[in-house]
């Protein structure tokens, strides 16, 4: 039976002009099938070893036979089919539904990770050793120690690393040292050369990175920011030329804070569009209504979605401001909540930044949600990411620059978790969490 239908899909497939010109109801009155939904997300990215299974959605399945490849091959002849992860990489999958009257077939990626639905942490490393990434999911830690990272991951970075930004099963990793740019493999973790020499950003150091249409990304230092191209992996153009830290595209604009201002470019083009429109430390955020913040100490600077190209300066209350590290470049903190129009970011208590604040965007109120619970804990890299999935607020902290924790807190300031990450011979010296 499965060769006889195999045999039908296949004279099907081979005479489309008879289907062409046929109607959705033939003279027996049988409807040809349409598929209504795959039954699976638009995006389809499972660990290795894990399964997805696939069961479309169909207008009739009367007198319908079924087809399924995987890359070219048939694996199968039911209404509905298990994808196995075997081995790592990205896979096409077909499905076809066919009877008398005609056909229809769409096609779904796989992606196939070493490892999904947790996160990365991208590390500073400590000297003489480089920059490192490791992943924490299950309760446990892909590596607990450097040499287990280096083992693992046949690649060097370079050091002092600072954030990475995702991209179609990539991951773009900066770090202030050469090579300043390195491309992660996101299903095996191979990794290779993107921007090697600093001689390239006019010797200045990796800072930060923003991914924009065609391939291409902004990688800022603190020489200027640079146009690469990453599939040449070349730097093609220049934007600035002097020190240039966060970056951050939102539709049809780009944001990025130039020697403490922020400019505003077309993302098309990246033409010029508002020069030094607000000062600005630290940046950048965006709510679920669409607005795209940064901060200047006790100043929030807001780009409304209404009117992208000019900012509206807010005064925080008295006693508040955003912490940012003044002494060298790390990520912003401000982040926005999930399903709330509120700003999360770090504000100090006497001498260090270990208290969560959030911005009432609606009232402009501030409150004091979670202190860190060490007497000498402090905010360190970011320091505040939120969960896109949960909106849990997950905070790095240290109390010494040795050992460092990640506690998980819900939006409300209630301690789930605390994870501890590494130990006083580690020092992974944590900057920034990616979600993948």
């Amino acid at each position: 039976m499965k060769k006889q239908v195999i045999y039908f899909m296949a004279a099907a497939l081979a005479m489309p002009v008879v289907f062409t010109s046929c109607t959705e109801e033939t003279s027996d009155t049988t409807p040809m099938p349409k598929i209504i939904t795959m039954g699976v997300d638009a995006e389809n990215i499972i660990q290795l070893n894990d399964t997805l299974n696939i069961t479309p959605q169909l207008s009739t399945t009367e007198g319908v036979s079924y087809l399924w490849t995987l890359d070219g091959d048939s694996v199968g002849a039911s209404s509905s089919y298990t994808f196995i992860a075997n081995e790592t990489g990205k896979f096409n999958l077909s499905f076809t539904a066919a009877n008398i009257a005609g056909l229809a077939t769409q096609t779904i990626e796989i992606e196939v990770r070493k490892v999904f639905g947790g996160f990365y942490v991208i590390n500073e490393g400590a000297y003489p050793n480089p920059a490192s990434f490791n992943y924490y999911k299950n309760n446990s830690w892909a590596f607990n120690s450097f040499d287990e990272f280096s083992a693992q991951v046949d690649y060097t970075f370079g050091q002092t690393g600072t954030t990475a930004a995702v991209s179609n099963g990539a991951m773009y990793m900066v770090t202030k040292n050469a090579p300043v740019l390195s491309k992660i493999n996101m299903q095996d973790w191979t990794a290779e050369t993107v921007i090697d020499s600093r001689d390239l950003i006019s010797g200045g150091q990796g800072q930060s990175i923003c991914l924009i249409p065609d391939n291409k990304a902004v990688l800022t230092t603190t020489r200027g920011a640079f146009i690469v191209d990453l599939n040449q992996k070349a730097i093609v153009d220049t934007l600035t030329n002097s020190n240039t830290t966060d970056a951050f595209v939102n539709g049809d604009y780009m944001y990025m804070i130039v020697s403490d201002s922020i400019n505003v470019y077309k993302t098309t083009d990246l033409a010029l569009v508002n020069q030094a429109v607000a000062a600005a430390k630290t940046g950048f955020t965006k709510t679920e209504a669409g607005d795209v913040w940064a901060a200047d100490d006790s100043t929030l600077i807001r780009f409304v979605a209404s009117n992208p190209t000019e900012a509206e300066q807010i005064a925080l209350p008295s006693g508040y401001k955003v912490n940012y590290n003044e002494w060298a470049y790390t990520p912003t903190g401000l982040t926005a909540a999930k399903g709330k129009n509120m700003l999360y970011f770090g504000s100090y208590n006497g001498w260090l930044a270990n208290t969560i604040s959030a911005y009432d965007i609606d009232n402009g109120s501030v409150k004091n949600i979670y202190t860190l619970e060490g007497a000498n804990d402090f905010l360190y890299g970011s320091g505040i990411h939120v969960n896109p999935e949960t909106g849990n607020l997950y905070l790095v902290s240290t109390p010494d620059y040795r050992s460092f924790a990640i506690d998980i807190v819900t939006p409300e300031g209630e301690k789930q978790e605390r994870i501890v990450y590494g130990d006083q011979t580690t020092l992974w010296y944590p900057s920034r969490i990616i979600f993948d």
